[in-house]
């Protein structure tokens, strides 16, 4: 009736078949690769036969396992009568055909020589050796991906491999490590070593190109057995030698014959191993289990009736004894059965109240791995399976149970021991995930320091025998990622490159950052020059810092350096042009001396003969000499514009700022340019403006001349107003005129040499075009601003930005009326300067200030000779001799007479740390060289300070 039902659902509702009846995954595998998979007396046995029923169970499917030749598994399951292949190496190949789930089981690619041979073997090129290599397998794909050049030879299977390495017909083997290990192992042979181990890869399930569901669902249920344990304990129980096993038979023989000589050894183990059984299971989980469960098993069936004794042993080891009757059902607990279970002593041992503390999801694993037993002919075996506990949730629990036949040989009952090994499964799944992530954050780490274009070292051992490093320090030093850089190492011999200092010495190899750092030693901020054989030379800076252990002891080193050859190119570029612009500079300054003498003698000798020669002609023909005149004015004002533009750019003019009025300025500007301005026609005002300006009054007024002067030329009507004005806080001076106007576009042009707007004739009268050239360079020499605003036809105006209301230490006139202001009063100065000149030079100025000097060339020697008076102010150098401070000086002062002393300290430092840690120590600093009256108005500024203190100090008391 049922099957008839799920045929018509299926045909109503469009249901697959498989999807109803839950069809077996079928796995296909290599019955030849031990001990992966194998046939065991005719049976599929091995760690990933195991792994396949693991991930079906759990997916809640059933699983077929059949076993065959690797070709003939791979056209099975490409011809769809097969699901997935077991124990498949991804592939170029292979990847064209199948998609691959993800890894399950390690598969470690060794080869392997006779013993023998082994040294001999070891010496040679690769390319020299004959290879044996299973046909498509992964060592034969991967050795001819990355050695294409080896001698392979195509071998039956492993077996066959090792039969032809032992008789000489090859020299080498490629093959699983584990697999060749459990052949050897079986085989007892011992002539066989490893010759080179080449990767540490995984294996996968493999299913039909596309089948994504089928992939998806292998995923899924490889994460379960993941997560639960279950693969390590796989790869745990195959990985061999194997443990030797007792029979039912040697078991009873012992617990009969020897009681006491087994159970008490096993008492004390237990006992001993109970008290650190934390420890044990994170170090030895494996081993640790292994010997506990063979004991406890030995202890549990030789001494079954001994219940009371038993128990205490099986207390301490968190497991319990049960026995159950095939027959009747009926069962038998240890008392540790109950508190392992969580279940009160008095619940009846059956079957139905076991199954109750069950998983859900683990309830058939164990009656599942009793049928397999009973289905193999196998009289032991093992399971681990989930309970819920009613006080401590879900705890993993390892039965391990054995079945007793009759004499006919059917079943009859099943007893065993299972203990409680929760803390080992959260262990291992622990250690998984510290493993995983510590993978994850290593790739991560490489991903990012491959990203850093500094080329960055790393040291793993203390001698520095072993350096790798990132990407850009492998393109640095020209050698193939993966290589030994270390100048240190085995391998030194075949570096290509040398290391030298800045001054040209190659660095001897211990002596290298990372060596140094690999000692203990932090090196920073390291130059040097990396020089290969083509004589290239590569420029690095950067540091070095020893790696250290978590007790503090050095483990390796970290550098990190940076290229910085464009930098020293571009200095050395630098370097050059600055030299050859001193040259021309030199040489410019040199011609401009020579022109302002050579060539003002001729025009002076030729005014003279002028002269001369007016005086000498008919009063008609004196006509004649006035083009000449203006010709040898032209030239005059041409050869001063010319020597000035070029002083200015020799850096040859050096301003000389001084606080002035305006107006004076002004006066001598109206006196200079009006009569032309009349001449024309032209109207000339300049307003009043009574301001201080604070810069250079002669180049100011050649700037204001020339503006005036080029406003005067360029204006034929109306006239020229100059005046003052206050905007944003900023004095402007305004020269305005009504002129012909300037073109938008050419408001910047203006400013170039020998440029002039009006004078397409280049006449002579209108100037050459030097003027405003002049005020631009003159007015950036002053740090002045100068804005135009015109319109063609409708004249312009000038504007400059002139400089007011400045500090008065930036104005000598300015200190010194400030100085003159202070009334002073007698103060006792502590002098603090190792330099007896200057000493006697400070000593003589503040004492002639009216004050009391006690100085000395340390703090020691002004304290001696302060006699226990408290000074009014220190003052102090800040470089002092024997290594102090001026920093220090003062502190000691301050400890030995008050804390809240005033001081000064004098220094040409201008290291910003330096002048920060003086502030911080509520010191002021004074720069040198320091102006006699800047120091009387600082020192009388702290007289003012001490005697406001002293008047409110009394005022108090009053």
């Amino acid at each position: 009736m049922r099957p008839l039902l799920a045929l018509m659902l299926m045909l109503i509702l469009g249901i697959p078949a498989r999807v109803l009846a839950a069809e077996p995954i079928v796995f296909y595998g290599d019955r030849d690769l031990s001990p992966y998979s194998f046939m065991d007396q005719g049976r599929p046995a091995g760690a990933s036969v195991d792994l396949a029923r693991a991930v079906g169970r759990a997916l809640g499917r059933d699983v077929e396992i059949r076993l065959t030749d690797l070709l003939t598994a791979q056209a099975k399951v490409l011809a769809g009568e097969g699901d997935v292949i077991l124990n498949q190496a991804p592939n170029r190949e292979r990847h064209s055909k199948f998609d691959f789930s993800d890894p399950t089981l390690p598969s470690p690619f060794a080869l392997y020589s006779k013993r023998s041979e082994r040294e001999r073997l070891a010496m040679q090129d690769m390319a020299e050796l004959t290879i044996g290599v299973n046909d498509g397998g992964f060592p034969q794909s991967f050795l001819h991906n990355d050695h294409p050049d080896l001698k392979m030879v195509v071998v039956l299977n492993t077996k066959d491999g090792l039969q032809r390495l032992i008789k000489g017909e090859i020299d080498a083997f490629g093959g699983s490590s584990w697999v060749v290990r459990q052949y050897l192992d079986s085989q007892g042979l011992s002539g066989v070593e490893r010759l080179w181990t080449f990767s540490d890869r995984f294996t996968n399930f493999a299913v039909r190109e596309g089948d994504a569901s089928l992939q998806a669902d292998l995923n899924r249920g490889l994460a379960v057995v993941r997560a639960s344990g279950e693969l390590q304990r796989i790869i745990n129980r195959w990985e061999p030698p194997r443990t030797t096993q007792l029979s039912l038979g040697e078991l009873h023989a012992i617990a009969v014959a020897a009681l006491a000589a087994v159970i008490l050894p096993v008492i004390l183990i237990l006992l001993l191993r109970s008290a650190r059984r934390q420890k044990a299971m994170l170090a030895t989980e494996i081993g640790y289990r292994r010997q506990v469960e063979e004991e406890l098993m030995a202890a549990s069936i030789a001494a079954f009736k001994s219940a009371d004794l038993l128990g205490f042993v099986l207390g301490g080891a968190s497991a319990a004894v049960f026995e159950f009757d095939l027959r009747s059902r009926k069962a038998y607990w240890s008392p540790e059965t109950f508190t392992l279970l969580g279940l009160p002593p008095d619940t009846p041992t059956i079957p139905e109240n076991w199954e109750a503390c069950l998983h859900p999801e683990d309830r058939r694993l164990w009656w599942d791995a009793l049928e397999r037993a009973l289905a193999d002919g196998q009289s032991e075996f093992r399971q681990e399976y989930r309970i819920i506990h009613a006080d401590k949730g879900v705890r993993w629990l390892d039965s391990r149970s054995r079945i007793w036949f009759s004499a006919e040989g059917d079943a009859e009952r099943v007893g065993g021991i299972n203990i409680d090994i929760t803390e080992m499964v959260m262990a291992s799944q622990h250690l998984e995930a510290a493993a995983r992530e510590s993978a994850e954050l290593r790739a991560d780490l490489q991903v990012v320091m491959d990203t850093v274009p500094a080329a960055i070292w790393i040291a793993r051992d203390p001698e520095a025998r072993l350096i790798e490093g990132n990407r850009a320090s492998y393109q640095l030093l020209r050698m193939q990622p993966g290589c030994n850089m270390s100048k240190t190492g085995e391998e030194a011999g075949h570096l290509q490159f040398k290391i030298l200092n800045m001054a040209g010495e190659e660095i001897p190899a211990s002596q290298l950052p990372v060596q140094r750092a690999a000692r203990g030693e932090a090196v920073i901020a390291s130059e040097l020059a990396v020089v290969f054989e083509d004589s290239v030379v590569r420029y690095e800076y950067g540091n070095a810092v020893p790696l250290r252990a978590e007790d503090g002891t050095v483990k390796g080193a970290v550098a990190a350096f940076i290229d910085i050859s464009p930098l020293r190119e571009a200095e050395a570029q630098l370097k050059a042009a600055k030299a050859e612009a001193e040259r021309a500079n030199e040489a410019k300054s040199r011609f401009l001396a020579a022109t302002g003498h050579d060539l003002r003698q001729p025009l002076q000798a030729l005014g003279l003969y002028l002269g001369r020669l007016e005086e000498c002609l008919a009063e008609s023909d004196r006509t004649v000499m006035i083009p000449i005149r203006t010709c040898l004015a032209s030239l005059g004002a041409l050869l001063d514009d010319l020597l000035d533009l070029g002083r200015l750019e020799a850096g040859i003019i050096a301003p000389k700022p001084v606080g002035f009025p305006l107006a004076q300025l002004l006066d001598r500007i109206i006196a200079t340019h009006k009569p032309a301005a009349l001449a024309k026609g032209l109207k000339f005002k300049v307003a009043a403006c009574p301001r201080q300006v604070f810069t250079d009054p002669v180049l100011l007024e050649r700037v204001v001349g020339n503006l005036v002067a080029n406003a005067i030329r360029y204006t034929d009507r109306g006239g020229v107003v100059v005046g003052c004005r206050r905007r944003q806080g900023r004095l402007w001076l305004d020269i305005r005129d009504s002129g012909i106007g300037i073109p938008p576009d050419m408001t910047n042009e203006i400013f170039e040499e020998f440029v002039q707007l009006g004078n397409p004739e280049r006449s002579r009268d209108k100037g050459i075009g030097l003027g405003l050239a002049f005020v631009r360079r003159t007015a950036q020499l002053l740090g002045l601003e100068v804005r135009v605003r015109s319109a063609l036809g409708q004249g312009a105006v000038f504007s400059l930005a002139l400089p007011v209301d400045l500090p008065a230490d930036r104005a000598p006139t300015d200190i010194r009326a400030a100085a003159a202001a202070v009334p002073g009063r007698p103060l006792l100065i502590a002098l603090i300067e190792d330099d007896a000149v200057v000493r006697d030079a400070l000593g003589c100025a503040l004492g002639g200030l009216g004050h009391q000097v006690a100085a000395g060339a340390s703090s020691m020697d002004t304290l001696a000779g302060l006699n226990g008076a408290r000074p009014d102010l220190v003052i102090s150098d800040y470089r002092l001799a024997g290594g102090e401070t001026g920093t220090e000086a003062v502190a000691a002062l301050r400890g030995a007479l008050g804390e809240d002393m005033a001081a000064i300290i004098l220094t040409g430092e201008i290291n910003p740390a330096v002048l920060r840690a003086i502030a911080e120590q509520g010191i002021e600093v004074q720069h040198k060289p320091l102006e006699f009256d800047a120091l009387r108005l600082c020192v009388d500024r702290h007289a003012r300070g001490i005697r406001s203190e002293r008047a409110e100090t009394a005022l108090g008391q009053g």
